[in-house]
């Protein structure tokens, strides 16, 4: 019987690791791709190159660049994890070179690095690939279901247009709202999101470094849209907000700890955000959030005024069932 061969690159084209340099050559492409409607067209290299820092990619190993004979830029491809249990690969192909097979190309060679994660992952976790796709890419929803993967979940993007006053929030007694004071705050603020988010789909206990790095010391970290309501000095919820264009605000985190739900604290954050947004001179606020998040956010949102503006189809693929690295009982072999 003959052993299935790893897809290969087309005659002519070639590949090599990413270089912090090439993130306006790998900004461009994603513009010219179905994830153009993803991002702002005049801030996707800075919010690439936030991500490369913030999630300190490793260059070598964890990126893919395909160029065509004439030297195009075709493909491109990253790869994050968290604690090496959750990994997560970024693709993307130009319109022009697709249906060559290079999508399948980078399958393979992302699937391959994924499973040297597996034995590093700690024994008690669960391994799984992640792949978020266009939820309208018919053509990447079949490569990846015809390579072992699964349709996962559907994340939306949803927005508001900040036009005319937002509503104003209306706080639970005993709580106060101020910034975030740089240097102080993090520990506190880090503790109280894993707690708010533990129930949330594919949530991984992250070391507070990575969390710090990814969250807090990146060039998009700006102290003073950090919202945290607090009871007594004891952090009760966040909204940790960012910049990401001269007229656009992003809600990166909004959660409410467990001993704070259903008593409006998540829609106040909310509404303050908009309206400190506002104040700043931004038209429009957006997030992202899984369409069946088990807390209601959805819901939330639509009471907020906000609407879906576009979905991402996460596609996974289990590596290793959880507990089997116990006592050996995992093979540490990703199951292509």
């Amino acid at each position: 019987m003959a052993r299935n061969r790893k897809p290969e690159l087309p005659d002519g084209f070639s590949a090599r690791a990413a270089a912090p340099d090439d993130v306006g050559d790998v900004a461009r492409l994603v513009m010219a791709t179905d994830w153009a409607g993803f991002f702002e067209a005049d801030t996707v290299e800075d919010e690439l190159s936030d991500d490369w820092r913030g999630m300190a990619l490793d260059f070598e190993r964890d990126s893919w660049l395909v160029f065509s004979p004439d030297g195009d830029l075709a493909a491109s491809a990253e790869l994050f994890h968290w604690g090496h249990s959750r990994i997560e690969v970024s693709a993307a192909v130009h319109p022009e070179y697709s249906g060559r097979g290079i999508g399948s190309f980078l399958i393979s060679a992302t699937g391959g690095r994924s499973g040297e994660h597996v034995p590093l992952a700690p024994p008690e976790k669960r391994v799984v690939l992640h792949r978020p796709v266009n939820a309208a890419n018919e053509e990447a929803r079949k490569l990846l279901e015809s390579t072992g993967h699964a349709l996962a979940r559907n994340f939306w993007t949803m927005e508001i247009e900040l036009g005319g006053n937002p509503a104003l929030p209306a706080w639970p007694e005993g709580i106060s709202v101020r910034t975030c004071f740089r240097g102080r705050d993090e520990r506190a603020v880090y503790e109280a999101q894993r707690e708010a988010f533990r129930d949330h789909w594919g949530e991984n206990e992250e070391p507070f470094e990575e969390w710090s790095r990814r969250m807090a010391e990146g060039p998009g970290y700006d102290p003073s849209l950090w919202f945290i309501a607090e009871n007594e000095g004891e952090v009760a919820g966040m909204s940790l907000c960012r910049s990401t264009s001269e007229a656009k605000g992003w809600v990166a985190v909004l959660g409410v700890r467990r001993g704070w739900r259903r008593r409006g604290l998540g829609e106040a954050l909310l509404l303050h955000s908009f309206g400190e947004m506002r104040r700043r001179g931004k038209t429009s606020v957006e997030l992202g959030v899984d369409s069946e998040s088990l807390t209601g956010a959805t819901r939330l949102y639509e009471r907020a005024g906000m609407k879906v503006a576009r979905q991402v189809a996460v596609f996974e693929k289990e590596l290793r069932p959880e507990g089997r690295g116990v006592g050996g009982g995992g093979s540490g072999k990703t199951r292509h």
